[in-house]
């Protein structure tokens, strides 16, 4: 496993531009007032860090429960590596560690005929190993199902806007 740079999970000023975009595989660390959204979160899962009161955090777009391989760009890729190279990325912008709450929503089963892989429940199962295993808090989650979601997370107050099948809002 690759040690992540965390310049490449922190964005760049955005001139009070809307939410930054967190890709499939990505991961991005910020502060308030920051938001931050991901879109097509069918089985992928969608995982947020929150220092409340640092008012930092971040959130992955994962992909697949488990690999060993990292693609360039794409730290945030497998749920085993996602989880705690996020926590770094928060921790290394004063986030406190006892602290963090997690949040996430995602791993639909989108296909019928997906029982055998049932990739969006392994992507679940495995974010919450990691974050078992890492003593984080998960205080709020939207998932399985069979409808994708986005989620949108506001860095000002910790506020997470889960939108299913373009019309649901749901917060987490």
């Amino acid at each position: 496993m690759r040690p992540l740079d965390v310049r490449e999970a922190v964005p760049t000023p955005q001139d009070g531009a809307g939410p930054r975009t967190v890709g499939l595989g990505e991961l991005v660390a910020a502060s308030a007032p920051t938001r931050l959204v991901t879109y097509g979160l069918g089985s992928c899962v969608g995982l947020c860090l929150y220092d409340p009161f640092g008012k930092v955090g971040g959130l992955a777009h994962v992909f697949l429960p488990w690999g060993d391989r990292d693609r360039e760009g794409q730290p945030a890729l497998y749920a085993n590596l996602a989880v705690e190279r996020l926590v770094a990325a928060v921790a290394a912008l004063g986030g406190d560690l006892r602290r963090l709450e997690a949040k996430m929503a995602g791993g639909a089963r989108l296909f019928a005929h997906s029982d055998t892989l049932n990739v969006g429940e392994r992507n679940v199962e495995a974010v919450r190993t990691e974050l078992r295993r890492l003593d984080l808090r998960l205080v709020g989650e939207d998932v399985g199902g069979t409808r994708g979601r986005s989620l949108l997370f506001d860095l000002a107050d910790g506020r997470t806007r889960v939108t299913s099948g373009g019309r649901d809002v749901r917060w987490i």
